[in-house]
């Protein structure tokens, strides 16, 4: 049983003809009848899980969006994208090129992905971040701000450590410097160091992040 058709609602975009679809039956927080974004054709979007797009959201030329992944807002997935699991892709971002992203992944705001990249493991992207390259992804990484990750030198992630087991990712951004996410920290790795070196906690921990911090210096060139 199909859980959604194409409407005769459709927008031209990007020389295509995209339809809105309609949900045929109730599943998770989809109602019967319930208008959703936009595919070119029934390949972009599975019949099965409880995959969705939501919104004004599209998907079109080869994406394939299944499991139980959602799109939404204005989100634009193209290419040979394929989004799975319980991934989550919104805001405005865009992911094209022959990019995965899955498990529990999400990208969102105005962040771009493409390329051969993979984004998998509860990793996040978001902000003005952009992706590219035969780049993957994963563990936890927490990626912002105005990234620019182009192979797998231009990022590390590291953990768990701390105190309160975080973990910590270091990336380029495009105006190469070194960037820092970790915890409710987002900044330069140059004041992320004089954070540490302020904090009130054990001499171990302070160590680590230390250690962290020359071994994305070394990692990383800018």
């Amino acid at each position: 049983m199909k859980k959604y058709k194409l409407t005769n609602q459709f927008i031209l975009w990007r020389e295509k003809k995209l339809y809105r679809i309609k949900s045929l039956i109730s599943f998770d927080d989809v109602k019967e009848g319930e208008l959703g974004g936009y595919i070119e054709n029934e390949n972009n979007l599975s019949q099965e899980g409880k995959c969705w797009v939501f919104n004004n959201a599209k998907i079109f030329e080869n994406a394939r969006i299944f499991g139980n992944a959602r799109i939404s807002d204005y989100a634009q997935i193209s290419g040979n994208a394929m989004i799975y699991d319980y991934s989550l892709v919104y805001g405005n971002a865009q992911v094209y090129g022959g990019t995965e992203i899955r498990r529990n992944a999400q990208v969102y705001d105005n962040a771009r992905v493409y390329g051969k990249t993979i984004i998998s493991s509860y990793a996040r992207i978001n902000g003005n971040s952009k992706i590219c390259g035969d780049v993957e992804v994963s563990s936890y990484a927490h990626i912002n701000e105005n990234a620019y990750v182009k192979n797998r030198e231009d990022m590390l992630v590291i953990g768990e450590i701390g105190s309160r087991n975080d973990f910590i990712t270091f990336f380029k951004s495009k105006d190469n410097k070194i960037l820092v996410s970790c915890g409710c920290f987002s900044g330069n790795i140059k004041k992320f160091k004089k954070a540490v070196k302020k904090t009130k906690t054990r001499i171990k921990y302070k160590k680590v992040y230390l250690v962290a911090i020359k071994l994305a210096e070394l990692q990383i060139e800018c």
